[in-house]
């Protein structure tokens, strides 16, 4: 996927990702973000929509499998695939950040997806020159309850942190749970 020059070779390797996916998801967690670092030099350089589409069809197809190998219905599923993208985020090119997580969100089966997804954000990038502005533009692209649903789940958790001593000195290391 990396050094590759073609589209049709993208689009069949993302295809067999996609249906791979449901046989081993937990093999493919431990790969997830070198699968999507194709948007590297090549994939940067032909800025396309055909590019973005099979980079989005590729993640709707494979983070639902993932999520249910792990556990669907908790949120704690969802941070750890999304600590990929989020440790990551410095390293997608700017341009893809608005179209990656919005697939992302729109992949996940959790209520509070847009919720974890700035929460994970603003935990793994806070020296991020444009984040917030991004994280703005990201939660108006959805209707304004689940803005506020978001914005709720991440006062809950900065709540939950500061009411517990021992994660405020650890850090957040992500036992909030809400």
């Amino acid at each position: 996927l990396r050094r590759n020059h073609s589209y049709s070779t993208t689009e069949i390797c993302l295809n067999i990702l996609a249906n791979s996916s449901k046989l081993c998801p937990e093999l493919l967690l431990d790969y997830l973000m070198p699968m999507f670092t194709f948007m590297g030099s090549c994939s940067v350089k032909r800025d396309d929509e055909q590019t973005l589409a099979n980079i989005s069809r590729a993640i709707k197809a494979i983070i639902p499998h993932i999520q249910d190998k792990l556990d669907k219905n908790s949120d704690e599923s969802i941070f750890k695939i999304l600590d990929t993208f989020s440790n990551s985020f410095v390293h997608v090119p700017k341009h893809r950040h608005q179209h990656l997580f919005e697939s992302l969100i729109c992949s996940f089966s959790s209520v509070n997806s847009l919720g974890i997804v700035t929460y994970s954000l603003l935990e793994h990038n806070k020296n991020t020159e444009h984040l917030y502005e991004f994280i703005c533009e990201l939660c108006f692209r959805f209707p304004v309850i689940k803005q506020l649903d978001a914005m709720l789940f991440v006062l809950q958790r900065v709540s939950h942190i500061l009411d517990t001593p021992s994660l405020v000195h650890a850090g957040s290391k992500r036992k909030a749970t809400t």
